[in-house]
């Protein structure tokens, strides 16, 4: 062991602490580890987790096992709570909070969205309009906005109203990804075939189109602030466009596929390979 402080999820605890004694940091910043032993009355194994999600303030973590429980662990408070049981699991990036406000916890169950309710620890509304399972969601927190998809539609929801405001679909190739501008201006869909729509949340309309044709890019992921869009994939390559310049993009080398991207990691990442100075101001 390497000392972190250790957590054991059980059948019996269903709420509690989550530490005895405040855990130090071990050599490898490691503070806490939660273990799974949670397991039906009919199976031989506990399940791994499948999703992990912070919320805005970083006191809240939610995590969903393969089975379908759902934990939150509020840091601050030094408590969790098993939040749901549901059969079904979310994918790994189905699963986020809505705003920097830590009040609601978006969770795919199959072609809903579930949204629970933080304070209340209960499920507040329900998401429908998916004709397939929700293999991803983004939020912004300002205007409280989520965009969800699966394989055949992408949806931009008003999630204070619990109302759809817009099925993403403007290209005939289904969406592979989806991203939400940070304060909700702007919303992209990453088509299976490259391309990338980003849509005004404002009008409801697409405001553009970026593709690289001389590249083989292969993308699969998205991210998106109010000035850049950004996507990488299994290509050897991670694109980002100037949104206000109709034919600004850079293309940087990589090792190895992405299979996920933060807009926190993209300035240094794009800042070392690309130009060795600040790409971007946003």
């Amino acid at each position: 062991s390497d000392g972190a402080y250790e957590l054991n999820l059980d059948a019996a605890g269903k709420d509690g602490k989550i530490w005895q004694r405040r855990p130090a940091l071990t050599r490898q910043g490691v503070a806490l580890r939660v273990r799974n032993r949670r397991k039906r009355a009919n199976e031989a194994q506990p399940a791994s987790f499948s999703a992990v999600a912070f919320s805005g303030s970083g006191e809240i973590c939610a995590a969903a096992d393969r089975r379908g429980f759902l934990y939150l662990f509020h840091l601050g408070f030094n408590r969790f709570v098993l939040l749901s049981a549901e059969s079904v699991a979310p994918p790994p990036g189905a699963l986020c909070f809505t705003s920097q406000h830590d009040d609601e916890l978006l969770c795919a169950s199959r072609r809903v969205v579930r949204v629970f309710a933080v304070e209340a620890l209960q499920c507040a509304a329900s998401l429908r309009g998916h004709r397939s399972d929700v293999l991803g969601i983004r939020t912004s927190g300002p205007g409280g906005l989520a965009i969800t998809h699966s394989m055949d539609l992408a949806i931009l929801w008003d999630v204070r109203r619990r109302t759809r405001l817009k099925v993403l679909q403007n290209l005939s190739a289904p969406p592979r990804d989806v991203a939400l501008s940070p304060q909700g201006r702007l919303c992209a869909v990453l088509h299976s075939s490259s391309r990338v729509a980003v849509w005004a949340t404002s009008s409801l309309g697409v405001c553009r189109e970026l593709f690289v044709p001389e590249l083989d890019a292969r993308l699969q992921c998205l991210a998106l602030s109010e000035r850049h869009a950004v996507a990488a994939g299994c290509g050897d390559v991670l694109i980002a466009w100037d949104l206000g310049d109709d034919s600004a993009h850079r293309a940087a080398e990589l090792s190895r596929p992405v299979v996920h991207i933060e807009l926190g990691l993209l300035r240094r990442l794009v800042d070392r390979h690309v130009v060795g100075r600040r790409a971007f101001d946003d």
